[in-house]
C-alpha cells in the first residue's frame, strides 16, 4: 500500500528542558515514510546542542532530518512558514517543541487518511499540567463535518490548534496560506479556519495522540495574560481570519462580523482582572481607533460606553462590582448581536 511522505515540523526556541522528550517521541514514530524539520528560531539556550545529542541516537533517520536555522529570533508564525516553504511531504504533521506525541501517532492519523481520503484528519490530546495531572484537552472537532468544524472554529467552541492534525501540505501551497508573521501569539488560530475552508474532506479519529505541556513558563500561553505584545499578535490574528472571511459565504460573514470587537473587549477585561492597567490602555485605544465608528450604529447602551469609555481605575471598580459586570455581560452580549447584523 503506497505510504505518503509526511513531514514532521517542529520549531524550536527556549526549550531546553522539553526538546529530548519531544525530539525521541517523533523519532521513534512507528510510520516510516517521514520527514523530520526542525526549526532553530535563534534559540539562545542548549536546545539544538540537545537535539544534536538526540538525532545522534538515530542514525537511520539522519538522512531524512533537516534542521534549519533563523539569524534571529522571529517568532513562531515565521518558524512554520519556514518549514512548511522547506518541506517536502503530501502531509504534515506539526508539533511543538514543549510537547510530545505517542509514538504511533502518525500512522494511526495515515490509517484514517488512506481510508477516507481527508485533507485534514484530527486526533484528540491531553493537557500536562505542572503538577503532572493529565486531563483532556478541548475537543478537536474530529468528528464533525466540514461546516460544522468550520462554525466550532470560529466560535471558539473547538481547538483551534495546529498540532494533533494531519494536513494535506497542498492546501498550503495551492491557497497561499501563510501565517501572518506579526501574529505568533495566535497563528494557530489564524491558518486553521482557512486550511477547514478550502479542504474537500475533514475525517477524525477518537484516540489522544499528542501531549499538550502546559508547565513551559516561557511559552505563549502562559504569559499571555500578562504580555501585551503577545495580545496584540493575537488581535492580528483575528484581524487576519475577520478579513478572510468577510467576502464569504453569509454564515461565516455573520460570524465573524464582530469578532474583532469582542476580543478587544475581552482582552480589556482580562487585563483589568490580572490588574495590567497598561495592556488595558492598549486595547482601549485599539476600540476607540478601530471600532468607535460601530458604536452609533448599534445604540450602545450606555453603561457599556461608560464602561469603555472610563480609565483603567473606573473599569477596575466596575468589574469588581458582581452586579454590574453580570449586566454588562448581557448588554454585551445583546448588542454583539445586533453588530453582526448590522455589519454583515
Amino acid at each position: 500500500m503506497f505510504q505518503p511522505l509526511v513531514s514532521i515540523l517542529v520549531p524550536v526556541y527556549r526549550v531546553n528542558d522539553y526538546i529530548e522528550r519531544c525530539a525521541r517521541s517523533v523519532l521513534e514514530q512507528t510510520y516510516d515514510n517521514l520527514e523530520f524539520v526542525f526549526v532553530d528560531d535563534a534559540t539562545d539556550d542548549s536546545s539544538i546542542d540537545i537535539l544534536n545529542s538526540v538525532l545522534a541516537d538515530y542514525p537511520e533517520r539522519l538522512s531524512h532530518v533537516h534542521v534549519l536555522y533563523h539569524g534571529q529570533h522571529r517568532g513562531a508564525a515565521t518558524a512554520r512558514n519556514t518549514a512548511i516553504a522547506a518541506c517536502k511531504g503530501d502531509f504534515v504533521f506539526h508539533v511543538d517543541s514543549d510537547d510530545w506525541v505517542e509514538t504511533n501517532a502518525v500512522e494511526l492519523l495515515v490509517k484514517k487518511q488512506q481510508e477516507t481520503d481527508a485533507d485534514i484528519v484530527t486526533a484528540e490530546a491531553y493537557d500536562y499540567d505542572k503538577n503532572g495531572v493529565i486531563t483532556e484537552h478541548l475537543s478537536g472537532g474530529w468528528n464533525l463535518d466540514k461546516d460544522s468544524l468550520l462554525v466550532g472554529l470560529l466560535t471558539y467552541q473547538i481547538s483551534t490548534v495546529l498540532w494533533r492534525r494531519l494536513i494535506r501540505r497542498s492546501l498550503y501551497i495551492d491557497n497561499d496560506i501563510k501565517c501572518d508573521e506579526r501574529g505568533s501569539g495566535g497563528d494557530d488560530f489564524q491558518v486553521l479556519p482557512r486550511l477547514v475552508y478550502y479542504a474537500n474532506r475533514i475525517s477524525g479519529i477518537d484516540n489522544h495522540i499528542y501531549y499538550y505541556n502546559k508547565t513551559n513558563q516561557r511559552s505563549i500561553t502562559n504569559n499571555v495574560q500578562k504580555d501585551v505584545g503577545i495580545q496584540i499578535q493575537g488581535l492580528v490574528s483575528v484581524k487576519t481570519i475577520v478579513t478572510f472571511f468577510s467576502d464569504k459565504e453569509h454564515y461565516l460573514r455573520k460570524i465573524v462580523a464582530g469578532m474583532d470587537v469582542k476580543n478587544i473587549h475581552f482582552r480589556m477585561v482580562n487585563n483589568v482582572l490580572n490588574k495590567n492597567r497598561k495592556g488595558y490602555e492598549v486595547f482601549l485605544k485599539y476600540m476607540k481607533e478601530s471600532d468607535r465608528k460601530y458604536w452609533s450604529l448599534v445604540n450602545w447602551n450606555r453603561p457599556l460606553v461608560r464602561c469603555l469609555e472610563s480609565n483603567y481605575y473606573t473599569f477596575l471598580f466596575r468589574q469588581r462590582c458582581c452586579e454590574e459586570t453580570t449586566r454588562l455581560k448581557k448588554v454585551i452580549k445583546k448588542i454583539h448581536k445586533q453588530l453582526c447584523h448590522d455589519r454583515v
